[in-house]
């Protein structure tokens, strides 16, 4: 059929004119199609019709009766023309789904098929032929038909080694449903990725007719679990203290270090120094850690192993993939050995956070901003002690290491004439001690607090941040961000 439309009608080139058609015939299936009239740039009174179907049923292409499921383009019409297929109403029905959208190697997953008879008679000798993906097996026994108000009762399909089952369900009757329900096991040779299984029903009809249904299809993503060659990559970026190559319980990890991927693909370790790649495909991987992102001043810790001198590592398995692979980076501090015997010893004690604080502080008293400078190039916890008043240094709870012959006894701690030198790496014993430093710190007002890092402006190159700030002795700091006050939560690391 066609009509022909006004000029008015027709639009305007930048501006098509947009048309619903609404088709309905006696025993068809009602049919809803888009139109867009798009007029020729030339004036010529022609147009292009473009048709494209909205009731998911296919639309003629231009010039004959090959159906389509996509648009269709019309050019150079000067009437609205066009073919319109129609499909009788359906007589059976069917619909297929899985009880689950994912799945792995050696799992098993339920397929539901509901047959429904739409027509006034009852439909018999009804089939159903289902094609299962590749390495998909039926498991045996587990084929189930619900057919009310019969009991429920058990159907075993003709199978095939192609996949293809074919279960007999007999007659269905005037507007009826059924459902068979089976299950199938995925195995080990299953493709990755989504899988499809296709479904149709067919039966016959009281006069002979031999009617059938459109194809439903489920679909189950298919991942290799266990079997997957994918890796994983974990590891921890740490100063080792004792420089033995391992990562002890009092060293800690150094947090926003870029860890690289032979692929280009980086992360950055956390607060505690850890990092991972989740999903790493198979074969021997390079992990290789960017010096440009640690602290002034680390160097790789040098145990002897060849593989431990470079920033590079070569990671692989026997099995080329599918492993959990392990790369730390051992690092020496800036302070070398001495700073080593130190935090193996415990010299550097709890009281350096009286000068060193991060996000996790205590409740604030008073505010100020990030603004300062860093005071000195070191802090008095350098050497593990606390301010006191005339620029003496207190130091705590030192304990004596047992086999040194220049521990002073526990009993008699030295006192302010023959006190130890202050940068003396001997153990001490227990007790407290008065050191003499030539380093003043200026008082700080109740109430007032001294930034010393980061710096005004100072870009951070990490995921953590740490702050150093002084405060009266008196009073507790907190750190705020916009106007919200940090929890303790949030914190990645308190020292």
């Amino acid at each position: 059929f066609s009509f022909v439309l006004a000029p008015a009608q027709l639009g305007t080139p930048q501006t098509p004119a947009r048309y619903f058609l609404n088709v309905n015939a006696a025993g068809f299936r009602a049919r809803l199609i888009e139109t867009t009239i798009t007029p020729a740039p030339d004036s010529s009174g022609l147009f292009t019709l473009t048709v494209r179907s909205l009731d998911g049923q296919p639309v003629a292409k231009d010039g004959s009766f090959e159906l389509t499921e996509s648009a269709v383009d019309i050019a150079r019409l000067a009437a609205y023309a066009l073919n319109v297929p129609m499909f009788e109403n359906s007589t059976l029905e069917i619909t297929k789904s899985a009880d689950r959208p994912s799945v792995e190697v050696g799992d098993t997953v339920t397929y539901r098929v509901e047959v429904h008879n739409a027509t006034a008679a009852a439909v018999d000798e009804t089939t159903v032929r289902d094609q299962l993906p590749p390495s998909f097996h039926y498991a045996e026994g587990t084929a189930l038909l619900d057919s009310p108000p019969d009991p429920r009762r058990s159907v075993e399909p003709e199978s095939s080694d192609s996949g293809l089952l074919v279960f007999h369900l007999g007659r269905i009757n005037a507007g009826a449903r059924v459902v068979l329900t089976y299950r199938v096991r995925v195995g080990a040779n299953a493709p990755e990725g989504e899988q499809f299984n296709n479904a149709s029903a067919a039966g016959t009809l009281t006069t002979g007719e031999r009617v059938s249904t459109p194809q439903a299809r489920a679909s189950v993503r298919v991942r290799r679990g266990l079997f997957s060659s994918q890796q994983v990559i974990l590891g921890r970026v740490y100063a080792d203290a004792n420089l033995n190559g391992q990562f002890d319980r009092d060293e800690r990890g150094l947090p926003g270090v870029r860890i690289y991927l032979n692929n280009g693909q980086s992360v950055i370790t956390d607060s505690e120094g850890l990092y991972n790649f989740p999903v790493v495909n198979e074969g021997a991987q390079v992990v290789s850690l960017d010096p440009v992102t640690l602290p002034p001043g680390y160097t790789l810790v040098n145990t002897g192993r060849r593989d431990e001198k470079s920033w590079t590592r070569l990671l692989r398995t026997p099995l080329g993939g599918g492993a959990l692979l392990r790369q730390n980076f051992g690092l020496r501090s800036p302070e070398g050995d001495a700073a080593s015997i130190r935090a193996s010893n415990g010299s550097a004690s709890s009281s350096s956070s009286a000068l060193k604080i991060n996000f996790n502080a205590n409740s604030t008293a008073s505010r100020t901003s990030l603004a300062g400078s860093l005071f000195g190039g070191a802090d008095a916890g350098a050497n593990g002690g606390s301010v006191v008043e005339g620029g003496a240094v207190t130091v705590p709870n030192l304990k004596a290491d047992p086999n040194s012959s220049n521990a002073p006894k526990p009993s008699a701690p030295a006192s302010k004439t023959n006190a130890p030198a202050a940068k003396t790496t001997e153990p001490l014993a227990s007790g407290t001690y008065e050191m003499t430093t030539d380093e003043t710190l200026e008082p700080v007002a109740p109430g007032e607090v001294r930034v010393l890092s980061p710096q005004p402006n100072e870009a951070v190159a990490g995921a953590a941040l740490e702050i150093a700030a002084r405060t009266n002795g008196a009073w507790t700091v907190s750190v705020e961000v916009e106007g919200q006050r940090v929890p303790d939560s949030k914190i990645g690391e308190k020292r």
